[in-house]
């Protein structure tokens, strides 16, 4: 379903293609444990009911339109995580929508960060991916950040400023961790200078306001070739089931509530 990934990716679903994607238009990185981030020190804020974590997004997180697809990725990874965790958090990602602006798949991914505030006050964790979608839905930015053009600056420019907008409001609100999972290198099509993109995004995470910790989730170590994706895009359902692991295990050593 080549014609509607293009439509669905979020920040790393990637671009097609046969390079690398970067984790998202904003860049690869370290893999180490699979996190980078401003995350100091805390008491460990241990497991709940699982009701104050929510996961928001895009179809890395969430696959729920083509029925092959979701038969091969398991669903994304919130359907694995909730298999793995025991816990039932909750989940808004929809499948293709952007982060910049409503699209034919429905509202940016803000707008689920709106919904899961409204309906409960109490969130401390959130699990996200977003923003590739931006980038390949437009064929002359795809092309752009192949390149490392001006037009692909621009708008990766405006996907960082998204983001660090909506972690702010998250930091507001009294959430405790946000974890942004990053997309694979391998994972579709490349954006050229991925590392300085994702010192880009990692400053940005670094500055969320404390007490929140932001995190960036790298899962190129689990992500590793073309074979552990279903359509050069999508991790197949095992992969999505070891990131959703990683993810967990990241959680609980960092004293994340879970």
């Amino acid at each position: 379903m080549l014609g509607e990934e293009r439509e669905e990716l979020g920040l790393g679903d990637a671009a097609l293609g046969d390079g690398s994607v970067g984790d998202a238009a904003l860049g690869d990185g370290s893999v180490g444990d699979g996190s980078v981030g401003d995350a100091g020190p805390r008491p460990d804020q241990g497991k709940g009911d699982g009701k104050d974590v929510v996961m928001i997004g895009d179809s890395w997180m969430s696959n729920t339109i083509n029925l092959t697809i979701i038969l091969n990725t398991g669903g994304g990874i919130s359907p694995a995580l909730r298999s793995v965790s025991g816990q039932p958090y909750t989940n808004y990602a929809v499948q293709g929508v952007e982060i910049l602006a409503r699209n034919g798949y429905g509202a940016p991914v803000p707008t689920q960060w709106d919904d899961a505030v409204r309906a409960n006050k109490m969130i401390k964790t959130v699990i996200m991916t977003a923003g590739g979608n931006d980038v390949i839905q437009s064929p002359s930015v795809e092309e752009s950040c192949k390149t490392g053009g001006a037009e692909c600056k621009v708008v990766l420019e405006k996907i960082g400023k998204a983001l660090s907008q909506l972690w702010g409001k998250m930091a507001a609100a009294g959430v405790q961790d946000i974890i942004h999972i990053m997309y694979a290198k391998v994972a579709g099509a490349g954006v050229k200078d991925g590392e300085a993109n994702a010192a880009s995004l990692k400053a940005l995470c670094d500055a969320v306001p404390a007490p929140t910790r932001c995190h960036l989730f790298f899962t190129d170590a689990y992500v590793k070739a073309k074979s552990d994706l279903v359509d050069g895009i999508h991790p197949h359902a095992r992969v999505n089931r070891l990131i959703a692991t990683g993810v967990l295990d990241y959680m609980t050593k960092q004293g994340i509530r879970r």
